[in-house]
């Protein structure tokens, strides 16, 4: 296994109302040594899966 101390993932927003520069809140991204395959595991992508899974629920509450 091999560490890369070089590359990271970007820093927390900013807060800012235009703020729409990628971040990240922490997790781990880990990539096969090839390339091929990556696994994200950050806070943010994993709330972007809840939401995705979300989302019949909200519209059927919304708009039913």
């Amino acid at each position: 296994m091999v560490l890369d101390q070089s590359s990271f993932l970007p820093p927390p927003p900013s807060g800012g109302p235009n703020d729409d520069t990628a971040s990240s809140t922490g997790g781990v991204v880990v990539q096969s040594s090839d390339g091929r395959i990556t696994v994200s595991n950050t806070l943010d992508d994993r709330l972007k899966i809840a939401y995705q899974d979300n989302l019949p629920v909200i519209r059927a509450k919304l708009f039913d």
